[in-house]
């Protein structure tokens, strides 16, 4: 799921496997660079001899901490190191937090009763109208009030990928209750395309106990609306999502919500962008590697020459085409301004007055 980072990084990271690949060197005993590791579906490699050639297996493999490592192990590195110099990647071009909102969807009226809800043997809870634009909302948890002790089956619906999550909880005798759900909805993701999001539960399921409500003020949020409902059930776990009446009633639940940027469709939809600078911190992640190294004075594959043309194009010196001295870290640097004023644009927020 996103996190406040403002990105999914498992989805994010299943995107760009495979994306830039390794060569397999000629070698003896570096030529063992497994099939996974060897897969491009651009065409491009991390050791193709780019980046001044800073870049190779052999180099790498050289400088892990155990001299023994075994070829899957190997492996396991370099594909650790294509994790992190990614994440790196992603976090320099989002280097903030983008957290819009946070609260919970409203509050009691002061100085106003407490009354209880009929059991129509409806499908009621809480509505979400999210904006399409590049946000999610954190569900962090569900604030339950009843008249009596209760085991609730609670559901998250999307209104066109049916059940996304569901719980069973033990809500205590009349006194508000907070259960954790940690669910992540967005306009669009991995699960759903569009549609409202519905956080509810059987009236059924409530035997004789009732729900406490209560005349509310709703808190304004920039990118979501929500509202109470009700719909007729389908089924003893399903109802009729096309078919629901909004309503001012709380059905004994609230919840604490947050908003914040979420960039991961930005981001999957546009991996060619993050290419050239993924490439060029992995080249600054193997200089920062090899002169590091305790074990790179010993390797055969790593000279002192070798270790200065590293330190020279980690620091810049200049060349016929790089008058100033091409430096690993100054085009890293412009890469991720290019990056960070793509991801900037700030899209226009769905502003909601009431619930």
């Amino acid at each position: 799921m996103a996190n406040l980072w403002g990105y999914d990084s498992d989805r994010v990271l299943a995107s760009r496997e495979g994306r830039i690949g390794w060569l397999n060197p000629t070698e003896t005993g570096y030529n063992i660079v497994d099939c996974d590791n060897q897969e491009s579906t651009i065409g491009r490699y991390f050791n193709d001899d780019g980046y001044n050639g800073i870049i190779k297996v052999q180099y790498l493999w050289d400088c892990m901490n155990d001299p023994d490592a075994t070829e899957e192990q190997k492996n396991d590195y370099l594909r650790q190191l294509v994790t992190s110099v990614t994440q790196s990647a992603l976090n320099k071009v989002l280097p903030e937090p983008k957290l819009i909102d946070n609260g919970l969807l409203f509050e009691k009226y002061e100085n106003t009763t407490l009354n209880t809800i009929a059991n129509g043997g409806k499908f009621c809870g809480q509505r979400f109208k999210l904006t399409p634009k590049p946000y999610a909302v954190q569900l962090h948890q569900v604030i339950l009030h009843f008249d009596g002790a209760v085991d609730l089956p609670l559901y998250l619906f999307n209104e066109f990928a049916g059940i996304v999550a569901q719980w069973t909880v033990e809500v205590p005798n009349n006194a508000p209750y907070a259960f954790p759900v940690d669910e992540v909805i967005k306009h669009t993701s991995d699960v759903n395309y569009g549609g409202n999001w519905f956080l509810c539960y059987n009236q059924d399921d409530l035997g004789s106990v009732k729900a406490i409500d209560y005349t509310t003020r709703c808190n304004q949020y920039n990118v979501f609306k929500h509202s109470g409902f009700e719909a007729a059930k389908i089924t003893a776990t399903d109802f009729e999502r096309q078919n629901y009446a909004d309503s001012s009633q709380t059905y004994g639940m609230n919840v604490q919500v947050s908003s914040f940027k979420d960039y991961t469709d930005t981001i999957i939809n546009n991996n060619k962008s993050l290419d050239e600078l993924i490439g060029l911190m992995m080249a600054l992640k193997t200089v920062d590697i090899v002169t590091t190294s305790p074990r790179a004075n010993s390797s055969k594959s790593i000279t002192k020459e070798i270790i200065a043309r590293m330190m020279q194009a980690a620091r810049g010196v200049p060349t016929e085409s790089h008058p100033l001295g091409f430096s690993l870290q100054s085009e890293i640097n412009k890469q991720v301004k290019v990056m960070q004023n793509f991801f900037d644009e700030k899209p226009k927020a769905m502003i909601v007055s009431g619930c």
